[in-house]
């Protein structure tokens, strides 16, 4: 686990353990029973590997437990030209949604077949918190990974987010899991106007890094509650879902090594495949 990883992972949680000892707000952790679903496009290029352009469907749902306190479900599959992948995922939080949230994570993620002979699978444990500061909000996540065909290791994010205004979020950032060196991010959400709060967002972003990697991911969002703002909905019902962010960051078609008939998730740079690092793309 590097220097990256180590602060995201113990940056969210002392958050936790920091911002889960404050006192309740006078907003509840989740207003109220509320979900969303959103479906997107994911293209994938490095130097050396093959390209790909995939999709990505997804949804969650987040129930209040009493006043302080709620969790999240989430579920994602994708498809590629070859493979599949889907996951579940969680989150039990404690939010106050004028100060920030605090939570622990978990999600399952399957990659069936991956090659034509190979199933892969990966669990997730880890922390995320919020800090809300006017216009502006801080997320962090971090936590450890393993499974099987899939080199394990710590993963983190540190994220920046400014809403331009309260219906459009744009953000920046890092990312670091054990299939890949630290990244940059950007992204951005917006909630058209259209006389009402409709609930309908479009979001597109970007993970860049070494090697010319590029991850970019455009589609749209349906937010189903009570009617309000990009950034009420952002602070007050759903954090961000987590199967969806795992499926762009680790989609098979991309990552999946082939070596003399074996196949595994790892960084490129550490498959040996004989004396050289062959690579045959799916």
């Amino acid at each position: 686990m590097n220097t990256f990883t180590r602060l995201m992972a113990l940056g969210a949680v002392g958050a936790t353990l920091a911002t889960g000892a404050a006192q309740a707000g006078e907003l509840p952790a989740v207003s109220k029973l509320n979900g969303s679903a959103s479906l997107s496009g994911v293209y994938h290029y490095q130097d050396n590997l093959s390209e790909g352009l995939d999709g990505v469907l997804s949804g969650s749902l987040s129930v209040p437990l009493g006043h302080e306190f709620g969790f999240q479900g989430d579920a994602s599959v994708a498809t590629t030209d070859d493979d599949g992948a889907a996951g579940l995922g969680g989150h039990l939080f404690w939010r106050d949604p004028a100060k920030g949230l605090a939570g622990l994570t978990a999600a399952y993620m399957v990659f069936p077949n991956v090659g034509g002979n190979t199933d892969i699978d990966m669990k997730r444990f880890g922390a995320e918190s919020e800090f809300y500061l006017g216009n502006i909000t801080l997320a962090f996540s971090g936590g450890y990974q393993y499974g099987q065909h899939i080199d394990d290791g710590g993963y983190g994010t540190a994220m920046g987010y400014y809403y331009a205004n309260d219906n459009l979020r744009l953000g920046i950032g890092a990312t670091k899991n054990p299939l890949s060196d630290t990244n940059g991010v950007v992204d951005a959400e917006w909630q058209p106007d259209f006389g009402v709060q409709s609930g309908m967002t479009l979001f597109a972003g970007t993970t860049f890094g070494q090697d010319d990697l590029v991850i970019a991911q455009t589609g749209i969002r349906f937010y189903f509650g009570d009617p309000k703002s990009l950034k009420r909905r952002n602070r007050e019902d759903d954090p961000a879902p987590i199967t969806d962010a795992i499926l762009k960051q680790m989609n098979p078609s991309f990552y999946a090594k082939y070596c003399a008939g074996q196949v595994s998730f790892a960084k490129y740079s550490q498959v040996t495949c004989g004396a050289t690092n062959d690579y045959t793309p799916p």
